[in-house]
């Protein structure tokens, strides 16, 4: 006989819908928060469950049991929204878990959940453990080491740390830019912004704007033997075992210059010893065929424009020449968007996969990304810093 039931009308509202996309479309989510945040956000678009059962490749009576789920958490849902929003993931996350149930006393008192967030808290190191970092199953383990709980799971921890947005697994880089003088600072940074945002103005009247700089660190490592590639239950493995110089610079820039002798060229660079150089003071006078007498040009350690890297800054930024410089602030060679084209680099041919049996083999490779990338990968960066500083 058929069955005529109606399924489980889903209403989800626009904070539910958004958290249940993520868990959905995320690319770190777990398979089943995937599966069953597919199922309800179908279900809210007015699918019955054997469309959603086609859809997902299920079985129908899978998609009833977590409609059915959702709607028993209906009114927790719409209360914790309310209340306390901030933990509406963690509890959606709770709803789409196994173990699930509506209602359910709390396992762990507030003393225990306190103590447990301000050991995640504190470096492990600092209590004599023997590891750098937490994890949930490490926490887990410790909580339970120290008496805080008799028994706790490390999703359960996971929940507790994702209540109160704390991630002690990760970690980021910081440094402090050292502004001696604040002001400076900003009017750097907006000069470099301002000529990004004219470039294609200035390039139309005859002044090409380039970043450029030194990738360092960069070698051509042939592996003792090949890679053995993937395959299931096995990650891809690669063998472990495997100076700047000013004239160069110069000529990097000559290069450059010389594919249209007759233009304005505007540079992007950060404050490297190189990139204010005595060289490249000559250069600039001989290219833009400057009148520099040799008093006035000085030298080097002593007087005049070549006197100090300072002095030989202030002459190679001057706007009123046909070849400039602009500097990235110090600390802050990120502005130069250069650095941006570098890590696609790093990312697509120079990463731990990558194995050259020689310089020249090395270089070729390079060309050949480059001209892969003109033709395949370029596009505009979207450049969306506004020259705020940032704090702690």
């Amino acid at each position: 006989m058929k069955n005529n039931r109606k399924a489980t009308e889903i209403n989800l509202t626009e904070k539910q819908e958004q958290h249940l996309r993520k868990l959905a479309q995320g690319t770190h989510s777990q398979l089943h928060y995937k599966q069953r945040a597919e199922y309800l956000l179908l279900a809210n678009e007015g699918y019955n469950n054997s469309d959603i059962a086609r859809e997902c490749d299920c079985h129908r009576k899978t998609v009833r049991k977590w409609r059915n789920r959702w709607e028993q958490a209906e009114a927790e849902l719409k209360i914790i929204e309310k209340e306390q929003p901030h933990k509406l993931k963690s509890f959606i996350q709770t709803v789409l878990d196994d173990e699930y149930r509506p209602g359910a006393p709390q396992r762990f008192k507030p003393e225990q959940i306190a103590e447990i967030i301000k050991l995640a808290c504190q470096s492990p190191e600092s209590l004599g453990l023997p590891f750098t970092h937490w994890s949930n199953s490490l926490l887990a383990k410790e909580a339970i080491n120290r008496g805080i709980v008799d028994t706790i799971s490390a999703r359960h921890v996971g929940r507790i740390l994702d209540e109160v947005d704390l991630k002690p697994h990760r970690t980021q880089s910081w440094l402090n830019p050292k502004f001696e003088d604040p002001e400076q600072f900003k009017a750097e940074v907006k000069e470099v912004c301002d000529i990004y945002a004219k470039a294609t103005e200035l390039e139309s009247n005859g002044t090409h704007v380039i970043c450029t700089d030194e990738m360092t660190g960069i070698q051509a490592i042939e592996r003792c033997h090949p890679n053995l590639p993937g395959k299931p239950g096995y990650i891809e493995r690669y063998e472990q075992e495997y100076t700047r110089k000013e004239e160069d610079f110069v000529n990097h820039i000559k290069d450059v210059v010389e594919t249209d002798p007759e233009g304005n060229f505007i540079f992007i660079m950060d404050q490297l010893n190189t990139h204010k150089s005595e060289s490249l003071v000559n250069y600039i006078i001989e290219e833009c065929e400057l009148e520099i007498d040799e008093q006035t040009l000085g030298k080097k350690g002593n007087s005049g424009i070549l006197k100090s890297m300072e002095t030989r800054k202030n002459f190679l930024s001057d706007p009123a020449h046909n070849i400039r410089i602009v500097y990235t602030p110090k600390h802050s060679s990120w502005l130069n968007q250069m650095e941006l084209w570098f890590s696609i680099l790093k990312r697509h041919l120079l990463n731990k996969r990558a194995s050259f049996k020689s310089v020249e083999e090395l270089e070729e490779r390079i060309k050949e990304y480059i001209e892969y990338y003109n033709k395949n990968l370029a596009k505009p960066f979207l450049w969306t810093y506004t020259g705020k500083i940032l704090k702690k």
